[in-house]
């Protein structure tokens, strides 16, 4: 469930959410929430941090007129970027989607 929610906080540019709880003992507390304008960058800077922000590069690909990649990937070097696969991110038509084999092959061009 923490998954989905980040995938959508994060790449929902002109959506706005709000995420949060409430207990018997506490009132309604705001865990994390977009402002609803802005860009991809600022969902990420949002929801990730500053620091998270910084170590990531802007990507476009223009595969052809009808196909074109585009996002952020980990800069390269020793000590940036993610330590594990959970916060790979894939979106088909600003929809997010399961993509084990490109997650695999996004996880071996960056090892190269």
């Amino acid at each position: 469930m923490t998954k989905c929610l980040l995938e959508y906080f994060s790449f929902g540019p002109g959506v706005r959410f709000v995420c949060s709880n409430t207990t018997e003992k506490t009132p309604k507390s705001v865990v994390l929430s977009t402002q609803g304008k802005g860009s991809l960058k600022d969902n990420i800077i949002t929801v990730f941090g500053m620091s998270t922000f910084t170590s990531l590069q802007p990507v476009s690909i223009s595969i052809s007129d009808e196909c074109r990649v585009e996002g952020f990937l980990s800069k390269p070097g020793q000590g940036t970027g993610r330590n594990s696969a959970d916060r790979q991110y894939f979106f088909i038509n600003g929809r997010p989607v399961d993509m084990p084999k490109v997650s695999k092959l996004v996880d071996l061009l960056e090892s190269l």
